[in-house]
């Protein structure tokens, strides 16, 4: 059994903000990996934002989203190692041993599939919640 933590700073409260205290530590609770201590205050809000999306409808809209980008398993390996580099076309080539162009036309075939521009924070940050929600096991 492993063992994970999830936790706040001190902070005075009146005792009616326990319940939103409390929810908030098992959001941390539900991001921590096995072994892991994670503070809330600490954490991104993309983690945050992933791990309050638990119910089996944030589920459904998650899996219907990467069962969209999913399908091809070089352009999916190639999106996530594209957002692993931080959006380096070059150094995501370097990654996956293959050509630059290689992960611009896997790339562009992703942004067929969802109709939207990866340049486009908001398209990148439905994808990158998507991901983390995976991660976090509440996208299938």
């Amino acid at each position: 059994m492993a063992i994970r933590c999830g936790s706040s700073d001190w902070i005075q409260t009146a005792l009616g903000q326990v319940p939103e205290m409390l929810r908030s530590a098992d959001v941390a609770l539900g991001a921590a990996d096995p072994g892991a201590f994670v503070y809330v205050d600490a954490m991104r809000p993309v983690a945050w934002a992933a791990a309050r999306m638990s119910s089996r409808f944030d589920q459904l809209i998650i899996q219907r989203y990467l069962d969209q980008i999913s399908r091809n398993p070089d352009s999916w390996t190639t999106l996530t190692t594209f957002i692993d580099c931080g959006a380096n076309i070059a150094e995501a080539a370097r990654r996956l041993q293959i050509h630059e162009n290689t992960v611009r036309y896997r790339l562009a075939q992703i942004e067929n599939i969802l109709g939207s521009r990866l340049g486009d924070p908001r398209a990148m940050a439905d994808i990158v919640i998507a991901l983390e929600c995976r991660r976090l096991g509440a996208g299938g």
